[in-house]
């Protein structure tokens, strides 16, 4: 299952994760980003333990500013609440698992 932030539960959501989180930043209208979504749904659907979440640049102006997210897709990697990775542009399903995989 995928979550989706807002500027309101951001900070929370990544403040209370125990393990990895994936933040996919993306926009509705992005190409890059229509064809990141299924492969994030796939691995979310299809592995046990991950967890993967996406916050819309338009609709959370706020958390994106903070986050100095100026390039979309951008995938942001978290552990245990700390920011970890980042990785801008498109990546494909072995690219993102072994993201995931190399810092769980």
């Amino acid at each position: 299952m995928i979550k989706h932030l807002t500027d309101n539960d951001f900070e929370q959501e990544i403040k209370e994760s125990n393990g990895v989180i994936l933040v996919d930043f993306y926009a509705t209208w992005c190409g890059p980003c229509s064809k990141i979504a299924p492969i994030l749904e796939k691995i979310a659907s299809s592995r046990q333990g991950y967890v993967i979440a996406k916050v819309d640049v338009d609709k959370c102006p706020n958390i994106s500013q903070k986050l100095k997210i100026d390039v979309i897709p951008t995938l942001c990697l978290y552990k245990d609440g700390v920011l970890i990775a980042r990785e801008v542009g498109y990546r494909n399903e072995d690219e993102i698992v072994h993201l995931i995989e190399d810092n769980m």
